[in-house]
């Protein structure tokens, strides 16, 4: 089958832990404030603490719960401080929070598509529909997201959820070919599952040849 379908140290004084960015804050603004931050340290001697604590186990929990990198710092000190450490040394600041995160993101998704190699189906249904979904770096925000998954014998995966551009059917179908591609799984799709909206018929009429 053929499929031709054209993510004081840099730490605040503890005001108000509920303060959030606003709907113009973005993750290229938050890098900024970062980055001038850095620089003001380092012209008054400021000295970032060296000690670093985080484990996967710590970063899995951040990001089941959705805690930001802001409120990370205020959680980490105060945890750290009743147990008799000093948060000087250690290494508490939004821009080692993030690095640790990202990577152990990176990793954990890494480590899953091992693991569906090992038990690769031969063939899988694949399942797609559009939602609107919150913005990841605009509050207040929603975007075009497109949830992918696959099923296959009683096990079902979710391969990815890419942003869109637009709702159109090319833009699906890209999008899906593109995940199914990173799987490496364009040529185990058998079966194709949809809502029946104009979009997802001009994909399945179209755009598949068989």
């Amino acid at each position: 089958m053929t499929i031709s379908w054209i993510h004081q140290k840099n730490r605040q004084v503890p005001q108000d832990i509920s303060d959030q960015p606003g709907p113009s804050s973005n993750i290229t603004q938050s890098s900024l404030e970062e980055n001038i931050n850095a620089q003001i340290e380092l012209r008054m001697g400021i000295v970032r603490g060296m000690k670093c604590f985080l484990t996967p186990k710590i970063m899995a929990v951040l990001d089941r719960f959705h805690i930001s990198q802001r409120s990370v710092v205020f959680i980490l000190e105060a945890i750290a401080e009743s147990l008799g450490h000093n948060i000087d040394e250690l290494a508490i600041n939004r821009n080692t929070i993030q690095r640790y995160r990202e990577d152990f993101r990176k990793t954990k998704a890494t480590r899953i598509k091992e693991l569906f190699k090992e038990n690769e189906p031969s063939f899988v249904c694949v399942h797609w529909d559009s939602k609107l979904l919150p913005a990841l770096n605009v509050r207040d925000l929603k975007s075009e997201r497109l949830p992918i998954i696959v099923t296959y014998k009683d096990e079902e995966k979710l391969l990815g959820v890419p942003k869109l551009e637009n709702s159109s059917g090319n833009e699906q179908a890209m999008a899906v070919w593109n995940v199914l591609k990173d799987w490496g799984l364009e040529d185990r799709a058998q079966i194709l599952c949809s809502d029946t909206t104009s979009s997802n018929r001009v994909v399945s009429t179209v755009r598949l040849h068989f």
